[in-house]
C-alpha cells in the first residue's frame, strides 16, 4: 500500500471512529475497513441512480435506498470520495464520506448473502 494510500485510509478510520451516529460496533471495528476506495461521484452514476428510481426494479424498499444514495451524493458530483466497508460476524456497514468536509454522507447495513441492506 503507498503511503498516500495508507494516509488516506486512517483518515477514514478516524472520521469513522469520531461518527457517533454509526453503530458502536462499526466505530469499534473500523480498523479492519475492507474494500477501502477513493473515486469520483459522476454523473453518470447519479443519472443511473434516477433511471433505478424510476424504474423501480426491486420494489420500494431497494427504491428508498436509492433515493437516500442520490440525496446524498447529489451534490458531490465532480468530487472525490472516500468508501469502506466495516465487518462484525455477519454485519457489515458501507460507508461513503468526504474527505474534504470530513463528513459521513451516508451509510447502509448490508446482509452480504442476500446482497441486501438490512
Amino acid at each position: 500500500m503507498k503511503i498516500v494510500e495508507k494516509d488516506r485510509l486512517n483518515e477514514f478510520c478516524q472520521i469513522v471512529n469520531a461518527a457517533p451516529d454509526l453503530p458502536k460496533w462499526v466505530r469499534e471495528n473500523v480498523d479492519s475497513v475492507r474494500g477501502f476506495d477513493e473515486k469520483l461521484v459522476e454523473q453518470s452514476y447519479l443519472s443511473f441512480l434516477e433511471q433505478q428510481i424510476a424504474l423501480q426494479p426491486r420494489g420500494p424498499e431497494w427504491t428508498k435506498v436509492l433515493q437516500r444514495r442520490l440525496e446524498s451524493l447529489k451534490n458531490y458530483c465532480g468530487k472525490k470520495l472516500a468508501s469502506g466497508i466495516v465487518s462484525e460476524g455477519e454485519k457489515n456497514c458501507f460507508i461513503k464520506l468526504s474527505p474534504e468536509s470530513k463528513k459521513i454522507l451516508y451509510w447502509e447495513l448490508w446482509d452480504f448473502e442476500t446482497q441486501e441492506p438490512s
